[in-house]
């Protein structure tokens, strides 16, 4: 699957690569290694559907979430969005 990353997304990964390294590093192989590999990516460990959406997924890396709308019909994962799990379902 191919994985859309938007450019907020990014510079949220490059600022918490200052405070957390370890973190980042998760998330980055997570996405690369795992989600963009996988065949069916709903079924990944710490996978849960977001209530009340239709396509809308969340994924856990230790304290992170990631978030992202999967287009089945496109083979893509859009990222929306990728928090510290205080902030994610703001």
């Amino acid at each position: 699957m191919q994985i859309i990353i938007p450019r907020k997304v990014d510079k949220f990964l490059e600022k918490q690569n200052k405070g957390d390294p370890k973190g980042v590093r998760k998330i980055r192989t997570f996405l690369w290694n795992q989600l963009s590999t996988a065949e069916n990516p709903t079924t990944l460990p710490n996978c849960k559907k977001m209530q009340g959406t239709e396509n809308i997924w969340r994924w856990r890396i230790g304290d992170y979430r990631i978030i992202a709308e999967i287009k089945n019909q496109e083979l893509v994962i859009q990222v929306i969005k990728i928090a510290h799990r205080q902030e994610a379902y703001d």
